[in-house]
């Protein structure tokens, strides 16, 4: 049975009537959000009244788990197939999920919708607007191959962004304030 959550969220995308015993089928990563995201960025913000450096790198780690923004970059032009791989079930996350855990994958039942929205203008939608099968992008595209490459790139980039801090003493304020806060003691 689908969670108040899952049901509600279902709504406000306009998919009223999906079968509840499907939701959680469905929807499963929208528990991941609220249950473990947002609590870590209370956790890391609190932290920062009393231990800066665990402050940062619980933030560090956070933004390791919403990878999408960092990855994206790093790859070389050209890497996805369609629409930069972006979308809902599209080709990036069906092929990290076929990396990751192929096995929750059902790859011969992905559906997708390369929506046409406005360029460098955000607009805001309900996914039943763009699609009918709940994703976007095309998951036709996805292969475990890309995806594992995606995870590489991704574990360098965190392993790179570590030995960085780590050669810093974790100090990531720019010079400009710690000459600042060291000519202020």
């Amino acid at each position: 049975m689908a969670s108040r959550a899952v049901t509600n969220f279902m709504k406000q995308q306009g998919f009223a009537s999906e079968p509840p015993d499907a939701c959680d089928m469905h929807f499963e990563g929208l528990y991941f959000q609220p249950r473990i995201v947002f609590p870590a960025v209370i956790v890391a913000t609190l932290l920062q009244l009393v231990f800066v450096p665990l402050s940062a790198g619980l933030h560090f780690l956070l933004s390791a788990v919403l990878w999408w923004n960092t990855l994206l970059p790093l790859l070389p032009p050209g890497f996805f197939d369609a629409g930069k791989g972006l979308g809902h079930g599209g080709e990036g996350e069906l092929s990290i999920g076929l990396a990751l855990f192929p096995e929750l994958c059902q790859p011969h039942h992905a559906r997708g919708v390369m929506m046409e929205l406005p360029q460098n203008l955000d607009v805001m939608w309900k996914f039943s607007e763009l699609t009918t099968c709940g994703a976007s992008g095309d998951p036709k595209k996805a292969t475990r191959e890309k995806g594992l490459i995606m995870k590489e790139t991704l574990v360098l980039a965190i392993v790179e962004a570590l030995q960085n801090l780590d050669a810093a003493g974790w100090d990531y304020r720019s010079p400009e304030v710690r000459q600042q806060e060291a000519g202020m003691k």
